[in-house]
């Protein structure tokens, strides 16, 4: 559970299907990011279930060339929340444009993709 402000966020579990009427809890979950839209910087907020699986986290930007990267993170993460500070810089540590941006958290066979939005 996350708390912003005096509002509580329960998060659900998300589970993926394995065989009929057998499910298997998902490694993690992804959080929307805070403040969105953002200027300069927004938070990421995660949480791991399975501290063995691979953590891979991008941020995609939408209005330039398809699956443009501009910044990736990735590790082994101990189970439990976790939060990145996005500086809305790319891998070259430019600044990137005003615009929509999609960011993926992928932990073992997990994936969940989110939108936020840079206004300057």
């Amino acid at each position: 559970m996350l708390r912003s402000g005096d509002e509580q966020i329960r998060i659900a579990q998300t589970t993926t299907m394995v065989e009929e009427g057998e499910t298997l809890p998902a490694a993690a979950s992804l959080m929307q990011n805070f403040p969105n839209p953002f200027n300069p910087t927004t938070t990421i907020r995660y949480e791991v279930m399975d501290a063995s699986a691979r953590l891979s986290l991008v941020v995609y930007d939408i209005a330039g060339p398809a699956g443009a990267r501009s910044w990736c993170a990735a590790r082994h993460g101990s189970e439990g929340p976790h939060k990145v500070i996005w500086n809305g810089r790319d891998e070259e540590g430019d600044l990137v444009a005003n615009g929509v941006y999609l960011y993926q958290l992928r932990a073992g066979q997990f994936r969940q993709v989110r939108r936020m939005v840079l206004v300057k």
